[in-house]
């Protein structure tokens, strides 16, 4: 049920790269839409967090595809008569904030509550699955598509179909409520200060978060004037998601997940500088097959790691808590993507896309090294 509104969201993520080259295409017309994202979804995760813990998430995921459906079919029908405004792109960019902020809170609560005790971490190596397959699926739909018209009366047709399964399908799902402990992000902080491991786990989910800006591509793209392979760049970054998530899933928590991680994000930062040094004369633009090749293997890396963390977090979690601390985690990393965003912006746009993978090579060896090799990462199996 949930891969209908994953392919929705990968179809959407690759549209919106277009429009953006359509009414700004500049490195910071990627940036702002990406603070705008990041900020909407900051403050909706948070909320939706303290929200789900003591109320159904259903309304919360209903809300959030009721959003969707707001947004893509004003787009739709802005694009019958031509590009859409500038402030409609912003106006759009918000709501799809909003609504993925409440689905990622409400989401995990509710994937907590279909698996037996002690099972979040697997399901949410299922969710990150389900993520990779939706995006490969909605990056090949927006790809085949001719035209944005009839890519954005799909997108709406999609989550609207994902809206009408959320109300019948998630119906008959008992999604346990806990009493209210102290209101809002407070009682999440508390809870993190008062547990070492968990503390740890964020700690390291969050550095990693603001080294790897999930915009790379983009501003890689649009810097170097690479619209002619934006599809097949943005395609390698969908398979290189479904291949990290599938390896998450294949091989679940592996008995040294220190180890797994150290060398996912080492084999990264090897990447991140095989990049950089192909564009040293313009010579990666002579070979673009190197270039997607380059950009999955690295999203492969970048997803096994990431989705490795995030689902040790979700196995760890307390019920009692998840909501809270699962919207504070959505917040943090949405903020710190916005500033990411910005950063990334900032260095690609004062000197070239070659200094900006030197500057995420040296960050990402940085947290690895203060880290000590994300030293501590264990997960609590039932």
């Amino acid at each position: 049920m949930l891969l209908v509104p994953g392919t929705f969201a990968g179809g959407i993520e690759v549209s919106r790269w277009f429009l953006i080259s359509q009414v700004i295409g500049a490195e910071w017309g990627v940036a702002v839409l990406a603070v705008i994202l990041s900020l909407f979804t900051a403050a909706a995760g948070l909320w939706a967090g303290q929200f789900v813990d003591s109320h159904d998430p259903r309304i919360v995921l209903t809300i959030s595809y009721s959003l969707s459906i707001v947004s893509t079919a004003t787009t739709f029908v802005l694009l019958l008569s031509g590009t859409p405004p500038l402030w409609w792109l912003l106006v759009s960019t918000a709501l799809i904030g909003v609504a993925t902020g409440l689905a990622l809170s409400a989401v995990l609560k509710i994937q907590a509550a279909i698996v037996r005790p002690g099972a979040a971490g697997g399901a949410e190596m299922l969710n990150v699955l389900r993520l990779g397959i939706g995006g490969v699926l909605g990056a090949v739909l927006v790809g085949s598509i001719p035209d944005l018209v009839t890519t954005m009366g799909i997108l709406t047709a999609l989550i609207s179909v994902a809206l009408v399964l959320v109300l019948i399908v998630l119906r008959p799902v008992h999604v346990p409520r806990v009493s209210r402990m102290a209101s809002g992000a407070g009682s999440a902080l508390e809870y993190l200060k008062s547990q070492d491991g968990m503390r740890r786990l964020v700690t390291y989910d969050l550095a990693l978060t603001f080294v790897l800006p999930t915009q790379l591509v983009n501003l890689v793209l649009v810097g170097e004037l690479l619209q002619d392979v934006a599809s097949w760049c943005i395609g390698a970054g969908m398979v290189g998601v479904l291949l990290g998530r599938a390896a998450l899933l294949l091989f679940g928590f592996p008995r040294n997940i220190t180890r797994f991680l150290r060398l996912s994000m080492i084999g990264l930062v090897a990447c991140q500088v095989a990049s950089a040094l192909m564009l040293i004369d313009n010579w990666l633009l002579q070979a673009p097959v190197l270039m997607v090749i380059d950009i999955a293997v690295s999203t492969v890396l970048l997803t096994y790691g990431q989705g490795l963390l995030a689902a040790t977090i979700q196995q760890n979690l307390d019920e009692a808590v998840r909501g809270r601390v699962s919207g504070v985690v959505v917040a943090a990393r949405a903020v710190l993507v916005s500033l990411a965003a910005l950063v990334a912006a900032a260095i690609s746009q004062r000197w070239n896309s070659e200094w900006l993978l030197w500057s995420l090579a040296a960050s990402l060896t940085l947290v690895i090294v203060a880290t000590r090799g994300f030293s501590g990462v264990r997960a609590r199996l039932a």
